[in-house]
């Protein structure tokens, strides 16, 4: 493997991974400290995403990875995650407030038997019996603590060091964890039938949507939280919320690989700068694959900064020469494993420069 060029001490970076199906965010914080949101795997082999790009980077996970969220219990969002987890020793574990519930452990115990086939919920397990392990503390301060993510909650807060950093999640709301929380009693009966399979929420309501503030940057990561006609659930609650983050973020990871079950007008209105870079992977999975060609035109039509990871199944990448090249600046596109997982890269300096580099890697490219 080719050794990456790490980012300096006061450099930010937000890096994306997407290899079709599962999603990896991976973020430098400043001063050799990570943040990682969500686990997917190299394709073909049991390597997380994360670990493979940090150890190329020289990282040291068990000192540098400061923050660790689940934003919720899909297995293209978490698989991996429990060896993140236990290689990270020194990191604030977050995920949602739901999955500690009994509601959810109910379910979780009753899927023992599927758990061959229920790799979301295996991973769930597992990650849970590392922390157990670990007899960790709850509180906000501890070493190796944890933190349960929920409207407007503050999940890790740096004051010192190249830039102040605090991390807020924005959802669930109280009503999306409510709601949840039905569901899950109402899955034991779809669990203990002869056909036993283990059942999905109707709606990723209980998805954590991120608000990271780096210095003078701001990020808004949407994980897989949808639209909702509801004003109390999904992005609805997360626009009208008073005690969110008030200031508008340069950076958007687009909900829900793009779809439009996930757009709501008024974040991008709000919430955002004009013209952010707007960050996706696909879901290459399914008869319907997302982003559709109507989404890439919406999210094009609202930012001319927008980046997949990867092309979904009936779309090509854009040809050698288009403007995915132009973003390169020259550089020399790598793998970070014999399996290439496509990687969107956005860096800048906290202090004397005036706008992000963005790289596409591994045939990530451009919308435009």
């Amino acid at each position: 493997m080719t050794t990456e060029i790490p980012p300096q001490s006061d450099e930010f970076e937000l890096s994306l991974f997407g290899p079709g199906i599962g999603e990896c965010i991976v973020i430098h914080i400043g001063d050799g400290q990570w943040v990682v949101v969500d686990s997917c795997i190299v394709p073909g082999t049991n390597h997380p995403v994360a670990l493979s790009y940090l150890a190329s980077l020289g990282v040291d996970l068990a000192s540098s990875v400061s923050v660790l969220v689940v934003t919720h219990w899909h297995d293209d969002h978490m698989e991996g995650g429990a060896s993140l987890l236990e290689k990270s020793t020194s990191a604030t574990f977050c995920c949602s407030i739901a999955l500690t519930k009994d509601e959810f452990f109910k379910v979780a115990a009753q899927a023992n038997g599927l758990m061959a086939r229920s790799s979301d919920v295996a991973e769930i397990s597992r990650i849970f019996r590392v922390l157990k392990d670990r007899k960790v503390s709850h509180s906000t301060t501890a070493f190796g603590s944890v933190k349960y993510a929920q409207e407007d909650a503050r999940l890790f807060q740096r004051l010192g060091g190249s830039a102040p950093i605090e991390l807020w999640s924005l959802s669930p709301s109280a009503a999306s964890i409510t709601r949840s929380l039905q569901e899950f009693s109402q899955m034991a009966p779809e669990i203990n039938s002869p056909k036993g399979h283990l059942p999905r929420q109707k709606a990723n309501d209980v998805a954590v949507a991120l608000f990271l503030q780096a210095g003078d940057f701001r990020v808004l990561l949407g994980s897989d939280l949808q639209a909702n006609t509801a004003s109390d659930r999904g992005w609805r609650a997360v626009v009208a919320s008073s005690s969110r983050p008030q200031t508008r973020a340069h950076i958007f990871k687009v909900p829900h690989h793009g779809s439009h079950n996930a757009h709501q007008s008024d974040v991008w209105r709000l919430m955002l700068e004009d013209s952010p870079v707007a960050v996706i992977t696909p879901f290459a999975s399914g008869v319907d694959p997302l982003p559709r060609d109507t989404d890439r035109k919406r999210i094009d039509n609202l930012t001319r900064r927008a980046y997949c990871t990867a092309p979904p199944r009936g779309w090509s990448a854009p040809r050698k020469g288009q403007p995915v090249d132009r973003v390169l600046q020259g550089r020399q596109l790598r793998a970070i494993e014999p399996k290439l997982v496509g990687h969107i890269r956005v860096r800048r300096r906290f202090q004397g420069e005036s706008d992000f580099r963005v790289e596409t890697l591994n045939g990530a490219y451009q919308l435009t």
